[in-house]
């Protein structure tokens, strides 16, 4: 009578390569978070930026928080009105680059409007015709590395916050898509079609 199979070298060399190969991709899949922790503060950023996601119907936001939006009239600095949308978001929900092309020059600044919002303003625009077409994010959020940073569709480039920051409403982002320097209203609405006034 021979030896039995679970004895032979050849059966735990396979199941130590068989539970190598599980234990490995397994690891870093649970611990993928705690691994990025350690790496520089530089490389972190970019992964974070660059890491896509996927978004729902309205294309900026997973699809649970597409339909948070509701239509809201804005007064700009020149104290002319319009609908643009707002959104009550919780802490780190991830914000992705709705654009018709990739290349888009994106430009972020600390926004203040008089009393009524305060934040951040991200303007997405085409480098070539800058006033042509912009999608505008404003409010409680967190753009990280975005100056002179060019995403691509779909690409994550930022996240919603709570820091206090005070917004018109209590609204943790607004966001206007903009053609010629006047309010695209239909674009907006078919983003947000269930989108309450």
């Amino acid at each position: 009578m021979g030896i039995p199979f679970w004895q032979k070298p050849v059966f735990w060399a396979i199941s130590l390569l068989t539970l190598t190969a599980i234990f490995i991709p397994l690891s870093f899949y649970v611990f993928k978070d705690a691994i990025i922790s350690l790496l520089p503060p530089s490389i972190t950023s970019k992964i974070q930026a660059v890491k896509a996601t996927k978004p729902g119907k309205c294309l900026i936001l997973e699809e649970e928080y597409c339909s948070l939006a509701e239509v809201i009239d804005w007064t700009n600095p020149k104290g002319e009105v319009g609908p643009v949308i707002g959104l009550r978001l919780p802490p780190g929900v991830k914000i992705s680059l709705l654009a018709p092309k990739d290349g888009l020059e994106i430009k972020k600044i600390k926004y203040s409007d008089g009393n009524v919002l305060k934040g951040f303003q991200a303007v997405a625009s085409d480098p070539d015709n800058p006033t042509d077409l912009q999608f505008i994010f404003k409010g409680d959020l967190h753009f990280p590395n975005l100056i002179n940073l060019s995403p691509k569709k779909g690409e994550i480039f930022g996240y919603a916050q709570n820091t206090g920051v005070e917004n018109t409403g209590g609204y943790t982002m607004y966001f206007t898509i903009q053609r010629k320097s006047a309010l695209a209203e239909n674009e907006m609405r078919k983003l947000f079609p269930g989108a309450k006034k």
